[in-house]
């Protein structure tokens, strides 16, 4: 052989060793591990190029009513998980995917009519054009928060057909950077063009963007089916069959799955306290514009922090020492912060704080939450975990509104509030040492 093309053959090969070192991936997983991080990135970045105006939606809709758009938000959850459980029933993994997809591209495209033709159909409705706004406001923030707990569960339960649990401790960090460059990537459109554009072009966007995760949809499909046949010994692929609230039903018989759903609640119990003094720090800013690239450049940070972690930390975390460890340690950081901003909420505080918990869940917490579902069968990956990814987030969300105004009302200040997220913290600190254990004990060899 030419010495030269031995050369670059040799260096190519040292190349690939060394991403495949960085990447965890093994030969035979490059292109499925390609397919899943595109379909990520552009999943998140659907979703935070909206997310910011969610949060100009809230501050329209009015602070002190935010806890009617999260029972808003929960009773909704409600109303379509039993929608949810039904398709999920019926229908095989490449029917009913598509179809959730499709369901919210069609939900963008008449938000987009909502807010481009607010007067003509105010008047024809025979409504007061700023009446008919703020109740769009608070649809649009409703949807949007109810669309991204859906998408993404969805995406990682799927992801959970896909892989093995191995391959999840070696794979998910890395399709998890996918998601957070693309919530990188989401934020910072939003972020150039909040002076230049208007809300109704945004969701055009976000729309066009789920229509590429079809794309990545139909490419994995086939990773998803070799999966099935080396499990099951076919490759067609069976609806996963039981009763429309079956996923409720599987929480509350594994102790696991209690485990996972209480400590879901401590989780946003503690992100409803800092979103809460957020939003009201951000209300005294006059310019609806100014919020808006507010809220888009705190996304970008927050998402720069979890991608410090995807990229390396978190992959060698899980493979050493499993995912129980990461779920602790976002705990006790969250005791810290919650500690420094008591009595003194700032808006460069409460935006640390943000970073800090956000980024650290986004890109430690999460990627270990997701492995331990690949251990548990595929009705409660897609049933029990959609349940609680969706109906006890937004419970939770609820309860800690209507907890932060009943507290307030009954003469605790708002700058006080911290002090009941560290007693919250340590209950998630306990639950992550609980399922520890129950991850090493299966871990454990028979016999």
């Amino acid at each position: 052989m030419n010495p030269g093309l031995a050369e670059v053959l040799a260096a190519s090969g040292q190349r690939r060793s060394r991403w495949r070192s960085l990447l965890g991936v093994e030969p035979g997983e490059w292109r499925a591990l390609a397919w899943s991080f595109a379909y990520f990135f552009c999943l998140l970045c659907a979703y935070f190029v909206i997310r910011p105006v969610r949060d100009e939606m809230i501050v329209r809709f009015g602070v002190d009513r935010m806890q009617w758009v999260y029972t808003s938000v929960f009773l909704v959850m409600l109303a379509l998980t039993p929608l949810y459980g039904w398709l999920v029933s019926r229908w095989p993994r490449r029917q009913f995917l598509p179809v959730v997809y499709l369901v919210f591209i069609a939900c963008l495209g008449l938000f987009w009519l909502l807010f481009n033709f607010n007067d003509a159909l105010a008047s024809a409705l025979g409504i007061d054009p700023d009446a008919f706004g703020r109740g769009s406001a608070m649809t649009l923030a409703i949807w949007i928060t109810v669309f991204n707990l859906f998408v993404v569960s969805v995406f990682w339960s799927f992801m959970s057909d896909i892989y093995e649990p191995e391959q999840s401790r070696r794979l998910y960090a890395t399709i998890a950077t996918g998601g957070t460059l693309g919530a990188l990537a989401g934020p910072t459109i939003t972020g150039h063009l909040a002076q230049a554009v208007q809300i109704d072009t945004l969701l055009l966007i976000s729309a066009s963007l789920l229509g590429l995760c079809l794309v990545c949809i139909a490419q994995l499909v086939p990773w998803a089916q070799a999966r099935e046949l080396a499990r099951s010994g076919s490759t067609r692929e069976e609806p996963i069959g039981g009763t429309v609230l079956a996923g409720a039903r599987l929480v509350f018989q594994q102790p696991i799955l209690r485990a996972l759903a209480l400590l879901m609640i401590c989780g946003v119990a503690i992100g409803g306290i800092l979103y809460n003094q957020q939003i009201r720090l951000q209300s005294e800013i006059a310019d609806s514009a100014q919020r808006i690239a507010f809220f888009a450049n705190l996304d970008l940070w927050i998402n720069l922090v979890a991608v410090i972690f995807q990229l390396g930390i978190t992959r060698f975390l899980l493979t050493r020492f499993g995912a129980g460890w990461l779920l602790v340690a976002p705990a006790l950081l969250v005791i810290g912060v919650l500690a420094m901003i008591y009595g003194n909420p700032t808006v460069l505080m409460v935006g640390l704080a943000q970073v800090a918990t956000r980024g650290m869940v986004y890109g430690m917490l999460n990627p270990a939450r997701e492995t331990l579902f690949t251990r548990i069968d595929r009705e409660a990956r897609y049933k029990a975990k959609n349940f609680i990814d969706t109906v006890v987030w937004r419970g939770g969300d609820m309860l800690t509104q209507w907890g932060i105004v009943m507290v307030t009302a009954l003469g605790l200040a708002v700058a006080s509030i911290p002090l009941l997220g560290i007693g919250i913290a340590v209950v998630w600190a306990l639950m992550g040492w609980l399922i520890r254990r129950w991850e090493r004990n299966t871990l454990a060899p028979p016999g």
